[in-house]
C-alpha cells in the first residue's frame, strides 16, 4: 500500500483549521480543539492495552481512599488524548511528516473519568532543518484542560512538517 500525503478528513472529525505549513506558522499563534469526554471505556480500555492496572485508575474502593478520593485517569492516556486532539484540530493534517518528541511533560492535576478536555496549542518556535530541505520543525505548546478549565496536562511537543504545502 502507498503513502500518500492527502489527509484522511472523516465525516465524524471536525477539523477547526486548515491545513498549515511550517511557511504558514509564526510564533504565538493559537490554535483550540474541540471537546472530548474522557469515559469509563477510554480508562479500562487504556489499562487493557498499556498493562497499567494501577488501582488509582482501576479499583474504585482504593482510589477511594487515595489523596485524589476516587480513580483518575492515566498520565499517558491523557497524553494519548492530547495528541489526538491536536491533530483532530486538522493544523498539520497532511503537513506533519513525524512526531519528534515531547519536552516538559507535566500533569499539574488529575484528570477525572467523566470530565471533558479540550485543548490549546501555541507555537513557540518554528526553524527549517538543515538535513532536509523539504521540513522543518514546530514546536507546539500544548495546554490540556479539563471541565473547570484547570490544566491537567502541559507539554511542548515537536514536530517535523513540509516546509510547504504540497498540495498548494
Amino acid at each position: 500500500m502507498a503513502l500518500t500525503r492527502e489527509a484522511p478528513v472523516l465525516p465524524h472529525m471536525h477539523q477547526s483549521y486548515e491545513p498549515h505549513a511550517l511557511a504558514d506558522l509564526s510564533e504565538g499563534q493559537r490554535f483550540e480543539s474541540g471537546g472530548r469526554t474522557i469515559t469509563e471505556a477510554d480508562v479500562v480500555n487504556f489499562a487493557g492495552v498499556s498493562g497499567d492496572f494501577t488501582g488509582l485508575h482501576t479499583d474504585a474502593e482504593a482510589a477511594g481512599e487515595s489523596q485524589f478520593g476516587e480513580r483518575i485517569v492515566h498520565g499517558p492516556l491523557t497524553f494519548a488524548v492530547a495528541t489526538g486532539l491536536f491533530l483532530r484540530t486538522g493544523v498539520i493534517a497532511g503537513t506533519v511528516q513525524a512526531f519528534l518528541g515531547v519536552d516538559e511533560l507535566r500533569f499539574p492535576r488529575p484528570l477525572l473519568i467523566g470530565d471533558t478536555v479540550s485543548l490549546v496549542a501555541e507555537v513557540t518556535e518554528v526553524r527549517p532543518m538543515e538535513s532536509r530541505p523539504d521540513s522543518g520543525m514546530a514546536i507546539f505548546d500544548l495546554t490540556v484542560s479539563d471541565s473547570d478549565g484547570d490544566p491537567v496536562l502541559t507539554a511542548d511537543a515537536r514536530f517535523m512538517i513540509e516546509r510547504e504545502d504540497p498540495r498548494a
